[in-house]
């Protein structure tokens, strides 16, 4: 009679305990049913949508200075007047620099036009409701003459929904091509 009472007792809190899953399970599922991902290509000097409100790109330039190498570029921030400010909003963190397919790094650099170092990230936006700097990005690469395939990327995140814009650059022979 023991051992029934306590199978019972077993079967009602396992039933409860996958009940309550399957109830939890829905409700998170259902939340995160709008997550969407899209790429699109960056077009230098052309405007870009961006969660906060517009980003362009300029002015690509690369340099070998010793056994690195130098990718930088323009860009211009300009929020909008809706903007959500939400802690998970600096660029800084969400700008990157792929080297030949393997090699993740984040921006090693940020300068306003007149020199101060300043990354454009939401201490910034609460104050200004544009950003204009240059971003730098350095790494070594073993042949410095050689065909680099570079891929710049900013990932764009609002709620569930992430936008990768990407910019494809080849290198060959220390040059841009």
């Amino acid at each position: 009679m023991k051992n029934k009472i306590i199978l019972v007792a077993t079967l009602i809190v396992l039933v409860v305990l996958i009940t309550l899953g399957c109830i939890q399970y829905h409700k998170v599922n259902a939340k995160y049913q709008d997550y969407q991902f899209t790429e699109e290509k960056i077009i230098l000097n052309h405007k870009h949508n961006i969660s906060v409100g517009t980003m362009e790109f300029s002015h690509l330039s690369y340099d070998v200075k010793g056994k690195e190498m130098f990718v930088s570029m323009d860009v211009k921030i300009k929020k909008t007047a809706d903007y959500k400010d939400k802690f998970y909003n600096n660029f800084d963190a969400s700008l990157f620099l792929r080297v030949n397919d393997e090699v993740l790094q984040q921006t090693d650099d940020f300068k306003l036009k007149n020199g101060k170092t300043l990354t454009p990230d939401r201490a910034y936006f609460n104050k200004h409701s544009a950003y204009e700097g240059r971003m730098t990005f350095s790494y070594s690469p073993i042949d410095l003459n050689g065909e680099h395939d570079l891929e710049f990327a900013y990932l764009d995140r609002d709620g569930h929904k992430l936008k990768k814009l990407y910019l494809p650059i080849k290198v060959d022979g220390g040059k841009i091509v």
